[in-house]
């Protein structure tokens, strides 16, 4: 089933006390073993084929192992690890361990072994860690009985690290896919081209920040499921039957949370692909990806977007319509030209202005997050909500303060309402909002101390 090519470790011909099992990878290594154990699989079935591959070849009890908890783990403080003895590995990855000592893994190996916490009685020392956690040793190993459960843990250990994506399971497109030609063969490749020194080191820099901060982002929307899972088991109608409820600012961030891990996915799509990691620098720049702008980054911009293209015609007409909104300060911000409301809301930095010409703006649901003013230049600028809106038309959640002015905004469709604050205060200035007679509830929703100031403005349509 192994080759000796495969199974290269690197500290076979030099064994120390207490060493654990290292290895060394050539692609071909990964890509074999891979294809062994995930071939024909679709994404939502990689876990179950990792967990039979595993429990039919890797030894469930009787070796001896290090136990480093995981940077979520709050339990332990940093660089503290274990010396465990395995009891049993089951069918879902966890491990039943017997903690024997506790080690410092900043002291040398060697010598931090023979620490041991007393704190760490009879009634502590036994444990379910992940086996993604536990490092085989080798010291005790003389006749390498536990090498290939050494290799078969570094293996799983590297996919989950370098390969799976917080979005695999949850891409509903792609679910039926084969998950190891079309996601684990270019992401392997991307891995040692990134070893090899053959991609720059922005591009490195925003593939690791796109996996912290997506894996950030995952956590939290498990977080807020597991929540959602305890408040259905609490809620209990009239006859003592459980009834499903969702907490509705929980689901609404968990949308807002999903969309944002679409995001993550659909820009690191493009560095996985080797034929559009070309163009990738184009794309992210016409984001405005702070990681790619050169500018400097404090420097506040004004985003002039019209529902269509600008032609020389319309941008002159708009840019003297501009004058009558911009101060000493603001008349030398750059200007940025944008063709979609969203794409300006994507691409503003706290403090910028947004401003739109004459014109009607078919509007998807919006999260802000950030301290902007959108204003409308002409008096007859409407933002309307169309079937992709969901319950809610505006969601705000900023840090301060967020402007709205000389604008229309209408509900076209049926709606919960168009705006709710999470936090911030929000100015509507010259603002018509207009409820179409489509909303279920009040049409401006406050919460956890929100602040809203009305100048000039009226609601009608309720």
């Amino acid at each position: 089933m192994f080759s000796d090519a495969v199974m290269r470790n690197e500290s076979a011909s030099s064994i120390r006390e207490n060493e654990i099992y290292k290895f060394q990878f050539m692609p071909s290594d990964l890509q074999n073993i891979y294809t062994e154990i995930l071939s024909d699989c679709t994404a939502e079935n990689v876990f179950e084929a990792f967990s039979q591959y595993l429990v039919e070849n890797i030894e469930p009890i009787g070796w001896k192992g290090l136990w480093i908890p995981s940077n979520d783990n709050e339990e332990f403080r940093e660089n503290i690890g274990f010396i465990v003895k395995v009891l049993n590995v089951s069918r879902d990855l966890d491990t039943s361990v017997l903690i024997l000592r506790q080690i410092n893994l900043q002291e040398d190996f060697i010598d931090s072994i023979n620490d041991f916490d007393d704190e760490f009685d009879e009634h502590h020392q036994e444990r379910i860690v992940s086996l993604r956690e536990l490092f085989v040793f080798s010291y005790d190993d003389r006749e390498n009985l536990f090498h290939k459960t050494a290799f078969l843990i570094e293996i799983v250990r590297f996919f989950y690290d370098n390969i799976w994506r917080p979005w695999d399971d949850l891409d509903e497109n792609n679910l039926n896919e084969d998950y190891l030609t079309n996601r684990v063969v270019p992401r392997l490749n991307l891995i040692y081209a990134i070893k090899n020194n053959l991609i720059s080191e922005r591009f490195i820099n925003r593939y690791e920040k796109i996996l912290v901060e997506s894996n950030n982002t995952r956590k939290k929307m498990n977080e807020l499921k597991e929540k959602a899972d305890v408040q259905n088991g609490q809620e209990v109608d009239s006859n003592g039957t459980s009834t499903e409820y969702i907490n509705e600012i929980d689901a609404l961030e968990y949308i807002k949370l999903k969309f944002q891990l679409q995001d993550y996915q659909r820009e690191m799509s493009i560095i996985e692909d080797s034929h559009l990691r070309n163009i990738y620098d184009t794309v992210a720049k016409s984001q405005n990806d702070d990681d790619f702008d050169d500018g400097n980054q404090n420097i506040r911009s004004l985003h002039l977007v019209s529902p269509d293209d600008f032609d020389y015609k319309s941008l002159s007409s708009t840019l003297v319509s501009l004058r009558r909104f911009l101060d000493n300060e603001k008349s030398k911000w750059p200007i940025k030209l944008c063709n979609s409301l969203t794409k300006a809301i994507n691409c503003c930095r706290p403090g910028d202005s947004i401003f739109l010409a004459s014109g009607s703006y078919g509007q998807t649901l919006s999260w802000i997050e950030k301290d902007i003013e959108i204003c409308g230049i002409d008096p007859d600028v409407e933002i309307l909500s169309n079937t992709d809106s969901g319950d809610i038309f505006w969601f705000l959640n900023v840090p301060n303060q967020i402007r709205l002015c000389n604008l229309k905004i209408k509900a076209t469709h049926p709606l919960d309402q168009l705006i709710l604050i999470k936090s911030g205060h929000l100015i509507l200035e010259n603002c018509l909002l207009d409820c179409n007679h489509l909303l279920s509830k009040d049409p401006i929703q406050l919460l956890n101390g929100a602040k809203l100031t009305e100048i000039k403005t009226k609601i009608i349509g309720q």
